[in-house]
């Protein structure tokens, strides 16, 4: 579940899975508004079929941001279609689009659960945990896209892979917030 407080109103999303505890099988997307204490709208679908929103930000420059994905259920399947990360915004918290005109898609390949932050100049950083691997190994990938070209991400691989990323800014120092293995010095693989 992800919560959205924005112009005085709470939205909760969450994605669909199925019955199998030991399956990943993502089912779409839901959100419903709080009317009030104990009340909130009926649950309706939003976002893409088999979209699982990671984080979502309440961005003060372009309205609220979601970095999601679609293809996880393929996750352990090395001949699934690459899982895509999906980057959007909205105007009234149903509809969502590109946050960058006519590319939803901002990453391709072996890669998950995103989270970004925006740097002082514009630019993007965002840190992504690649549990199904690609030409970068597996593990996680650091990225970032300069202020004019949002949606062309430079990545580096890092094979520690950072389960939940969380990241944040204190001053112009930016922070990770994640899981991982303690063993094998970190490493994923």
């Amino acid at each position: 579940p992800r919560l959205l407080s924005w112009n005085g109103r709470l939205w909760l999303y969450f994605a669909v899975l199925g019955a199998n505890s030991t399956d990943f099988e993502p089912q779409g997307s839901r959100t419903s508004l709080r009317l009030g204490p104990g009340q909130w709208t009926e649950p309706e679908p939003v976002f893409p079929d088999t979209f699982i929103p990671w984080r979502i930000h309440a961005d003060e420059d372009g309205g609220p941001q979601v970095m999601g994905y679609v293809g996880g259920a393929g996750v352990y399947d090395p001949e699934a279609p690459p899982i895509e990360i999906h980057w959007l915004r909205t105007d009234d918290g149903l509809g969502w689009s590109p946050v960058v005109p006519g590319q939803p898609v901002v990453q391709r390949g072996g890669g998950s659960e995103t989270d970004w932050v925006r740097m002082d100049d514009g630019a993007l950083v965002a840190v992504v945990r690649n549990e199904a691997g690609d030409e970068l190994g597996w593990g996680s990938k650091v990225c970032r896209a300069e202020a004019g070209s949002l949606g062309d991400w430079r990545c580096v691989g890092d094979p520690r892979k950072y389960d939940s990323p969380l990241m944040f800014r204190h001053g112009s120092d930016v922070w990770l917030v994640g899981r991982r293995t303690l063993e094998h010095e970190g490493l994923f693989d």
